[in-house]
């Protein structure tokens, strides 16, 4: 996929990548990146991901989505990868969610009963296929 297709939708501060970059995979672990991924800098509570910018480009890294610009390879900045990896996951795959409904039932009683009424009804009425979480 084209580094342009899969950052559609996402705020760019400053780049330096090709957009027309093929991008053969999604990665925000150094240790599993390959070569030809995008690698997803994603500040973290025990370690930032920005410190392992470095194994990702050695591990093959074809761009860096980040915050903060690194000191070599290329890279793309945003303001926050953390929302950028939703984002760049979502269109990685087609973005599975925006041919998905979701109904939520709140309240202190009836919510089991209430569902899996409206449950039935959908299934038996629309022939639609419904997941219930409860």
């Amino acid at each position: 996929m084209k580094l342009r297709t899969l950052l559609e939708g996402l705020p760019i501060l400053a780049q330096n990548a090709d957009m027309e970059l093929e991008i053969t995979g999604v990665s925000y672990d150094s240790r599993r990146t390959k070569p030809g991924d995008l690698f997803v800098a994603v500040p973290g509570f025990a370690a930032d991901g920005h410190r392992f910018i470095p194994m990702a480009l050695e591990n093959g890294a074809a761009a860096v989505l980040c915050e903060k610009a690194p000191a070599e390879g290329a890279y793309i900045q945003t303001p926050s990868t953390r929302t950028a990896l939703a984002q760049v996951s979502a269109n990685w795959f087609g973005d599975p969610a925006s041919g998905m409904k979701l109904i939520g039932v709140t309240g202190t009683n009836g919510k089991t009963t209430v569902t899996t009424v409206l449950k039935e009804v959908l299934e038996r009425t629309l022939g639609a296929k419904v997941g219930l979480i409860g």
